[in-house]
Parts: C-alpha cells; sequence; structure tokens
C-alpha cells in the first residue's frame, strides 16, 4: 500500500530519478495551519480556530463517508426494501488500529525514587490497545506478565475477544455489524506481519461477518501508532 502509482510512473519513465518519502505523512492544509499556529502575535480565539480546523480537516472526509452511507441505508430501507443497493454506495467500515503497548511496572513510582535499601520484585502489567477510531473509543487490555506473554498467539487471543464482543454488542443492539474491518497495524514483524497473525486475520475473514478485512501496515522506523500515543498518555497519568 505505501507503493504509490506515482512512484511507479516515474521509475518506468524516468529510471535514473530516485524519489525519497517525507519522515512523516503532511499536507498542505496541515502544514500551512501549523506554520500559522506557532506566530507568536496570535490571540486564543484565534488559536482556537486554527486547532478547530485543522480538526475539522482531518475528520470532515471520514465522516461525510459516513453519513452518506447511513443516509443511502436508511432511506433505501424506508422507501424501496426490495431494491438492492449498488455497489458504488460505501459500506459502513470500522476502524481500529491496535498494537501492543509495552509493560508497566507495578508499584509505580512515578519520578520518586524508593530508598537505597528497598528491594523488590516488581510485577510487570503488560497491555494491549485497540483504538476505536470509528467510535472514538480507546480499549486498553492489562494483563498479568505470569498469565500471558506479548507474542503473536497471546495478542491474537485478545484481538479475537475484543471482535467479538464488537459483533455481540451489535447483536444486542439489533444493528448490522460492520461489513469492512479495517486495522491500522504496526510494521512489527513477530506482533503484527508474523503467520500466527496472518492467519488469524484469514479467519476473520471467513468466519466473522466482515465482508472484507483490510490490513494497512506503517512504514517501518519512524511510525507513530496511534495505540502508542494511548500508552504514553497512560504513563503521564499518576497511578
Amino acid at each position: 500500500m505505501s507503493y504509490s502509482r506515482f512512484l511507479q510512473y516515474v521509475h518506468y519513465f524516468y529510471p535514473g530519478v530516485r524519489l525519497t518519502r517525507t519522515a512523516e505523512d503532511v499536507c498542505d492544509c496541515c502544514v500551512r495551519i501549523d506554520i500559522q499556529l506557532k506566530q507568536p502575535d496570535l490571540s486564543d480565539d484565534e488559536r482556537q480556530s486554527l486547532h478547530l480546523k485543522k480538526q475539522m480537516h482531518l475528520d470532515s472526509a471520514m465522516g461525510q463517508r459516513r453519513f452518506i452511507s447511513s443516509f443511502m441505508k436508511s432511506y433505501s430501507a424506508l422507501h424501496a426494501p426490495e431494491q438492492s443497493l449498488p455497489k458504488c454506495i460505501i459500506p459502513d467500515t470500522y476502524d481500529a488500529a491496535e498494537d501492543y503497548g509495552g509493560g508497566i511496572f507495578i508499584p509505580y513510582y512515578g519520578h520518586v525514587r524508593p530508598l537505597a535499601d528497598f528491594f523488590n520484585s516488581n510485577l510487570i502489567l503488560q497491555n494491549f490497545v485497540v483504538v476505536d477510531i470509528s467510535n472514538g473509543v480507546n480499549n486498553v487490555y492489562f494483563y498479568d506478565e505470569r498469565a500471558q506473554g506479548k507474542y503473536a498467539n497471546a495478542l491474537c487471543s485478545l484481538r479475537l475477544n475484543y471482535h467479538l464482543s464488537i459483533i455481540s454488542r451489535a447483536k444486542h443492539n439489533e444493528v448490522a455489524p460492520p461489513e469492512v474491518s479495517f486495522s491500522i497495524l504496526d510494521n512489527c514483524v513477530g506482533q503484527s506481519k508474523s503467520k500466527a497473525v496472518l492467519m488469524f486475520f484469514a479467519f476473520r475473514s471467513v468466519v466473522f461477518p466482515y465482508k472484507k478485512v483490510v490490513l494497512c501496515y506503517l512504514l517501518p522506523g519512524h511510525s507513530h501508532n496511534i495505540a502508542d500515543r494511548v500508552i504514553s498518555w497512560l504513563y503521564r497519568v499518576s497511578f
């Protein structure tokens, strides 16, 4: 997915030209707003307006497509229930980002250093994060290191438990489950790209009611998965 058609075009017609990617994904609108936010003479109202504009710019495309999809489904079900929906209508999708977040030592001292003669064998709480981008909900699974590890099989069991809860919640609310599952994964060979993980997502595409299961792997080396940001926020919280 990271190899775009533009790069293929350049490599085919101009084999002597070498293109490099930027260190992070940026767009002209976001860069322009970030430059304006760095101005020291901005008032609080102007700064708040720019922040809202940037957030609206990031969320507007997804929101518009979700609205059109929901409107077309409800309108067709009300006025033409026997009509089959055309394929061009965007189906309901479930967007999520997931990653292993690391371990948290218990007890947690923060920035306070214990006494020199204090000895403690710390218990490590492992955590696995699933960020529900569609609904704006973060799900953090904490578990004891003695009960389960952080390898692919362990994380796939947490993934299975989470998606079973999604299907169960949809059934309880008497709504149709999502048709497309779109997952953003870090470029980790053991936890996100191993044989066990790929077999699990293939299993989901067959057994679960998803019509399509899409995996989007971030570029290696400089990826900042949203799941990692959730864990960094947890580290800053006082226990």
